[in-house]
């Protein structure tokens, strides 16, 4: 089915899964424009969550409380994960914000309402080059269950619950934000980590 799991789940007897959307969305940009990348149009790279999340309009923002769930994962996981809670300016929902790190450096963000909404888009994602650069969800935490225990293999996983998901379960993985959004450069990062093997 090609790694359709809508295709291939009613053929063995599975549930099919809410199709996963993602989206720029001008809420995370300041004044209709993205400041997560340079004048040259290459992304940009923050040291702390507090400088890109100032870079995204998104100045108000707290750790993610160890007693609130998203979307039936624990406080705590997200927590250790690094999300936050954030309410955006116009927004009636409160959202869990997912900050995308590589390599020790912030590039970007994914942010899901806190319930899901029938025709509501299921994540927003900062605008900009990063999405296809570098925008591998949950890089920074897959590559350290590699080196810590040696293992040789991750798994590219399409969203971020799916990736919670697996990292839940102690399986190295990543959120490659979209089939459409895959390019070479995700590609050298995936062969950076040392893996001989990466499940899709």
């Amino acid at each position: 089915a090609k790694g359709r799991w809508n295709v291939w789940a009613p053929k063995a007897g599975l549930e099919a899964m809410p199709e996963w959307e993602i989206r720029a969305a001008s809420d995370l940009v300041i004044n209709g424009r993205s400041l997560v990348q340079d004048e040259s149009g290459a992304h940009r790279k923050f040291p702390t969550l507090r400088a890109m999340m100032e870079a995204v309009g998104r100045k108000s923002f707290i750790p993610w409380p160890n007693d609130v769930e998203w979307r039936g994962y624990g406080g705590k996981m997200l927590g250790d994960f690094g999300a936050v809670l954030q309410m955006p300016p116009g927004a009636d929902l409160p959202v869990c914000f997912l900050p995308v790190k590589i390599r020790r450096s912030y590039v970007g963000g994914v942010a899901g309402y806190l319930e899901k909404r029938s025709g509501r888009t299921s994540y927003l994602t900062t605008r900009g080059s990063w999405v296809k650069d570098v925008g591998l969800l949950g890089y920074d935490i897959a590559r350290k269950l590699i080196f810590e225990h040696e293992l040789r293999y991750v798994v590219i996983a399409e969203g971020p619950r799916d990736m919670l998901r697996l990292l839940s379960e102690g399986i190295p993985a990543v959120a490659g934000l979209g089939t459409k959004t895959w390019t070479d450069n995700k590609q050298k990062l995936i062969e950076g980590l040392g893996v001989s093997h990466a499940y899709g």
